[in-house]
């Protein structure tokens, strides 16, 4: 088997085609491929074999199918170079192969510097696998860059692709409890410091990370203090707010039946007159209404709610559950309605909650 290339099955052709005697034309590239693959050596394939394959199909592979054709070119220099050199020996089956494909000099130009970025892209991948960049290891990418002839802009962007995505893996990993630790968030920091790469993060990434840090400080107890801008008792302190919604359980009427007892007294052909009385019997059902909107404080000591209506003040004490949602927290207390907050922070409002009241 001519490694990078893999036996595939030939796929088969729709029913129409059958029906007419004609073939699947992308079997053409499917036997191409699997004639180099069970070559020992690409150089042991003739050159006309291409124009067999596309008479039988009737087709030009290089016009028809040709990024498929382009692909197993850049498959194969990828491969020649999977030890970071590229043989005499080598050069002479890509030269081969090149033939077999018939593509002109200007293509194997492009296709040679797309292989190149590709080779290199591979090599950045393994080296920074294990978060590490050593000084030998930064040498023997600038040397493996002059090599194929890579510019410095496109070095610089490929390494800081790849840079970027392993960062992005790390940080997945570590945040897939839902929490990032100061030891996994300065293992973050050593990997960017040691990369030496320019990783950008949007508005969304550094909330997120915000976001996973505090939760890691709730769990464990070390709840932040904040400055309300409101007035608190006396060694009262604030651990959160955020914009809240505060919604209740209430009764609305969503229809009206009517029964009793009737009778028709017919008039004329057609019409009746209905005597009798009709009892008028309202539906409703239990559904979640919007009292108010505001603010919700969590403090050491109570839940407060200051809305454009009304201000509530909770003990925690007073509080017997609660039940996160993902836009809401249903908050149980022993007596009086059972309120829905709704804020885009819920988990953090359920997390904050269930940390001082300890359900």
């Amino acid at each position: 088997m001519s490694a990078p290339f893999k036996t595939l099955s030939l796929l088969d052709a729709p029913l129409w085609k059958r029906i007419f005697g004609l073939k699947e034309k992308f079997n053409a590239v499917i036997e191409l491929n699997n004639v180099l693959a069970r070559s020992n050596d690409v150089r042991d394939v003739p050159i006309s074999k291409i124009d067999q394959i596309n008479q039988k199909y009737s087709c030009v592979m290089l016009r028809t199918f040709k990024e498929d054709i382009w692909k197993l070119y850049i498959d194969f220099v990828r491969f020649c170079f999977r030890n970071g050199e590229f043989s005499e020996d080598e050069a002479k089956r890509v030269d081969h192969l090149q033939n077999i494909f018939k593509l002109s000099d200007h293509d194997v130009s492009l296709l040679n510097d797309q292989a190149g970025r590709a080779v290199y892209r591979d090599k950045v991948s393994i080296v920074l696998s294990d978060g590490v960049l050593s000084e030998s290891e930064r040498l023997d990418l600038e040397k493996l860059s002059e090599d194929l002839n890579i510019s410095e802009k496109a070095r610089k962007n490929i390494y800081t692709e790849e840079a970027q995505k392993k960062f992005q893996s790390m940080l997945d990993t570590f945040v897939s409890d839902g929490m990032l630790s100061p030891e996994e968030e300065a293992k973050l920091e050593a990997f960017r410091k040691n990369l030496s790469a320019s990783l950008q993060f949007d508005f969304n990434t550094a909330e997120s990370l915000r976001k996973f840090k505090m939760m890691w400080q709730i769990r464990k107890g070390e709840l932040p203090v904040i400055d309300p801008g409101i007035s608190l008792q006396r060694g009262e302190v604030c651990h959160y707010h955020s914009d809240c919604e505060w919604h209740e359980m209430r009764k609305q009427r969503v229809a009206t039946a009517y029964a009793g007892p009737t009778m028709r007294v017919k008039i004329a052909k057609g019409l009746y007159y209905r005597m009798g009385t009709l009892a008028h019997a309202p539906i409703s059902v239990d559904s979640i209404v919007k009292i108010d909107t505001g603010k919700v404080f969590i403090t050491n000591k109570r839940l407060i709610f200051m809305g454009v209506n009304k201000n509530v003040s909770l003990k925690l004490d007073k509080i017997l559950d609660i039940t996160p949602f993902s836009d809401a927290v249903k908050i149980d207390k022993d007596t009086g309605r059972t309120p829905f907050l709704f804020t885009d922070d819920a988990v953090f409002l359920a997390a904050f909650l269930a940390r001082l009241v300890g359900v």
